[in-house]
């Protein structure tokens, strides 16, 4: 069975398509097993809302071509087979996904589906509930697709190339492949903005009252639309609505599911702030809980401070301090262990951060920009090399090219890994 290439694995676990399609497909989905994968199993609306989904976004009617649809129906199966062999994989290997690599990757998404469509409203409406909800919803598969992400990182990497394999896929290739549009090769080191020691003691204070009133008999649900810094679930009293484990925050879940229906926690502390929860009922392993959130509150002292230190980062560097070694100490990228804060080419002519677009259409090569604010925080950028657009030559694309030849066998390497564990695992495909 020939694979299909780990670019379509990514597209269909996007966020944006799994939510804008879900609410057009949902009447055509019929339940049923689709496969079983070990102890776990695939069910057939899983498969097809995530094919719908891929047809939909290569605009292919199922009803008019329905040979097409069921190749898509099938390339789907077998990805989602992939992807459970791999999650198992990634429990074997102890691989962890942390929750700010969730959170980044969640507004990531988000902040995509907002761009898209114009603006937090226009998604919401769309999508037909609130954002907050969203990511609630798929706090869970985006879990996921990063284990796998991390598990093909973990073992493909180091896979490199030599120059005769470029040179020789290039004399092949050469009539064949695209125009690439002008780049540019960057590297960064980002500080996130956190609110400072007398912002977290001013919210615990605050929560403290708080707490006080419920445990004097005030309304849970008054207090949550008064003083909830979560303001989507403030709307409807704190509620949250009904959720299954492993879609909210470690310490936020151990304290709701600890609860009996009607209990009132103390205040729990999470990476957004404090809370006090509150469980409305239980179903089995699905809770349906009300908090009050109140987070620190971040200052302009805060945001200085940032600004402070990555100019004195920027000095270090600039009087011969090594980037790589500067990023990998301080940036707060959650991929800064493996890049060290190198972010590889980016085409010019689609950046998504407009923050970084206007930066670096005046930054020179080899100069690193002063702090730059964008909605993950501060960066400070280095533009490491450029490239004019046009015709792929050796001369000019080695490193695209280097790159295309390193994917395809990654890629090669990673089908024959993936056909050999294949074979430990129980998989009994039912459609």
């Amino acid at each position: 069975m020939n694979r299909i290439s780990n670019k379509y694995i990514l597209n269909i676990t996007v966020l944006f398509s799994l939510v804008f399609s879900s609410s057009l497909l949902k009447s055509q989905i019929v339940d049923g097993i689709a496969a079983i994968v070990g102890d776990e199993i695939i069910l057939k609306s899983e498969v097809d809302q995530f094919a719908q989904t891929q047809a939909l976004r290569m605009r292919i009617d199922p009803s008019r071509n329905p040979s097409r649809y069921q190749s898509i129906w099938r390339k789907t199966l077998d990805t989602m087979i992939d992807q459970k062999i791999l999650l198992d994989r990634a429990e074997l290997d102890s691989i962890e996904v942390s929750e700010k690599e969730i959170e980044q990757a969640l507004n990531q998404q988000i902040d995509g589906i907002i761009e898209r469509v114009g603006s937090r409203e226009k998604a919401e409406e769309i999508i037909g509930y609130p954002l907050s909800r969203l990511r609630r919803n798929y706090r869970e598969e985006i879990r996921k697709q990063r284990l796998v992400e991390k598990i093909q990182q973990q073992k493909f990497n180091d896979i490199t190339v030599g120059r005769r394999e470029v040179e020789e896929f290039f004399s092949q290739y050469s009539d064949s492949l695209p125009e690439i549009n002008p780049g540019v090769k960057i590297s960064h080191i980002l500080i996130e903005i956190k609110a400072g020691t007398n912002a977290d003691s001013l919210a615990l204070s605050k929560m403290d009252s708080i707490l006080t009133k419920i445990k004097s008999g005030e309304d849970f649900s008054d207090l949550a639309s008064l003083y909830s810094d979560d303001t989507n679930s403030a709307l409807n009293g704190g509620e949250l609505g009904f959720m299954k484990r492993g879609t909210l925050v470690p310490e936020f879940e151990e304290a709701a599911y600890s609860l009996s229906p009607g209990d009132i926690s103390e205040i729990i502390r999470t990476e957004f702030g404090y809370h006090i929860i509150k469980l409305i009922e239980r179903r089995g392993e699905r809770i349906n809980v009300k908090h009050i959130l109140i987070m620190p509150k971040i200052g302009k002292y805060d945001e200085d401070k940032v600004v402070i230190l990555l100019k004195d980062l920027r000095a270090r560097i600039i009087s011969g301090e090594s980037f790589e070694d500067v990023a990998g100490e301080y940036s707060d990228d959650p991929e800064v262990a493996v890049n060290k804060g190198n972010l590889g080419w980016y085409d010019l002519t689609s950046l998504s951060i407009p923050q970084f677009a206007e930066v670096l259409d005046t930054l020179i090569v080899g100069n690193i920009s002063k702090p730059i604010k964008t909605d993950y925080g501060y960066h400070i950028i280095k533009s490491i090399d450029i490239r004019e657009g046009g015709k792929l030559t050796l001369k000019d694309n080695w490193y695209e090219l280097e790159s295309i030849v390193i994917r395809n066998k990654r890629l090669q390497v990673y089908n024959e890994w993936l056909d050999s564990i294949r074979d430990e695992v129980y998989i009994d495909i039912k459609m």
